[in-house]
C-alpha cells in the first residue's frame, strides 16, 4: 500500500490505479484505505464522478473516516454543491481527532472554501419527544454528540409529562433545550 500512496504522492495516476488493481487482485476485501486509495486516483486525475462511488463505498465501511468526508466534500465542492461540501468538511473536522497535521489542513482548506464561497449552513433543530422513556431519550442524545459536530445541530427536547422526572437531568445539559408539559399533549 506504501508504494501506492507514494506512486499518487507522485502524481503517477495511471501506474497508482494498475498497482491498486493487482493489490486488490491479491486482497479481495475492500476496505477504507483501498477506498481512499482508489478515490485519490480518480480526484487527481480529475475524475470526481468516478470518485463518488468509492468514497460512498468506505464511507459504509467506516462511517468516521475523516479522510473520507474530505474528499466527499471536495467531490460536492467540484459540483458546485457548496451545502452538501460544508457539512462534509465539518464532518472531516469533526472526526480528525488524532491527527493534528491533518485536522490542520482539512481546517485550511474548509476556511478558504467558506471565505471564497461565503457558504454557511445553519445549524439542524433535533427535536425529541419524550414521555416516560428518558434513558432512551439520554441514549439517542448521547448517539448524536457522539457522531455529529456541534456546530451543525442544536437539541430541543420536549417531555410530555412523564411520571419520571426528566427536568432534573435536562437542567444538568447546558447544549440542551427543553419543554416540560404537565400533560401527554400527543
Amino acid at each position: 500500500m506504501d508504494i501506492i500512496r507514494h506512486t499518487i504522492e507522485q502524481q503517477d495516476y495511471i501506474k497508482a490505479f494498475d498497482l491498486l488493481k493487482e493489490y486488490i487482485a491479491s486482497n479481495p476485501t475492500y476496505t477504507d484505505t483501498i477506498a481512499i486509495l482508489e478515490a485519490s486516483i480518480y480526484i487527481g486525475l480529475g475524475d470526481f464522478h468516478a470518485a463518488l462511488p468509492c468514497i460512498q463505498d468506505g464511507l459504509k465501511i467506516n462511517p468516521v473516516n475523516h479522510e473520507l468526508y474530505f474528499m466527499l466534500g471536495m467531490v460536492y465542492e467540484s459540483y458546485s454543491e457548496y451545502n452538501k461540501a460544508y457539512l462534509c468538511y465539518e464532518n472531516a473536522l469533526f472526526h480528525c481527532k488524532d491527527n493534528k497535521d491533518d485536522y490542520s489542513a482539512i481546517e485550511e482548506h474548509f476556511l478558504r472554501f467558506v471565505n471564497e464561497t461565503g457558504t454557511v449552513v445553519p445549524r439542524v433543530s433535533i427535536i425529541l419527544l419524550n414521555f416516560n422513556q428518558l434513558a432512551y431519550t439520554m441514549n439517542c442524545i448521547t448517539s448524536i454528540r457522539n457522531y455529529c459536530p456541534a456546530s451543525a445541530y442544536e437539541i430541543i427536547c420536549v417531555d410530555n409529562g412523564s411520571l419520571e422526572s426528566p427536568e432534573e437531568w435536562l437542567k444538568t445539559q447546558p447544549d440542551i433545550k427543553y419543554q416540560i408539559n404537565l400533560e401527554n399533549l400527543v
